[in-house]
């Protein structure tokens, strides 16, 4: 099935299903919010798994691929935290042909890591919560993500730290002086000699 035609089932039977029991008095305001809104995940879901097979599916069949790369393995299931919930997908593993190393295109594609069980964005949501929260809360807040483990938090936060780190480090080393001369150029500048200058 499509996933357009899917998503159009489920909007539909969602619909349905939550006017009639807005027609018998069976439901709220808040528990209609709360049933739409997790149809839409539901289908938020459905379309991140289906972009990222159907990714798999022309890397396998693009001649690109065949020129460079053997399949070594196919339907390689993976499951990835994210902010709409668990996705699990499944993917093709490749050996290189003349150097033997080992990929998942398609997730190199996207910028899947190895052994990543979390995307960029929900590690993004539980740093920016754990800063004005508890680590627990923070998780509470994002419990439909699967993630259960305050130390899966305190890992996102160590490792958002250094890249911090490593930044601040490349800028000081690379950049301060560089930008520090460009100021001095600026404040040095005077408008009357613009036409006598070259920038």
């Amino acid at each position: 099935m499509n996933i357009i035609q899917q998503s159009v089932e489920l909007i539909t039977k969602s619909y349905y299903n939550n006017l009639e029991k807005a027609l018998t008095g069976d439901i709220d305001l808040g528990a209609l919010v709360l049933s739409t809104e997790e149809t839409v995940i539901e289908i938020g879901r459905n379309i991140v798994k289906e972009v990222l097979e159907t990714l798999d599916k022309e890397i396998r069949e693009s001649k690109a691929r065949k020129k460079d790369w053997y399949i070594e393995r196919i339907k390689e299931e993976r499951t990835l935290n994210t902010l709409l919930g668990e996705i699990s997908y499944q993917r093709t593993y490749y050996t290189h042909k003349e150097t033997g190393e080992y990929s998942f295109l398609s997730d190199n594609q996207l910028g899947i890591r190895p052994h990543e069980r979390m995307d960029k964005s929900l590690k993004a949501r539980l740093v920016k919560n754990a800063t004005t929260m508890s680590y627990q809360r923070s998780i509470d807040q994002l419990s439909r993500s699967g993630i259960r483990s305050k130390m899966i938090v305190l890992n996102a936060i160590i490792k958002t730290t250094v890249l911090v780190l490593l930044f601040i480090v490349a800028f000081r080393k690379y950049l301060e002086k560089p930008l520090q001369d460009l100021t001095n150029t600026i404040v040095k500048l005077r408008v009357e000699d613009l036409n006598e200058r070259k920038m």
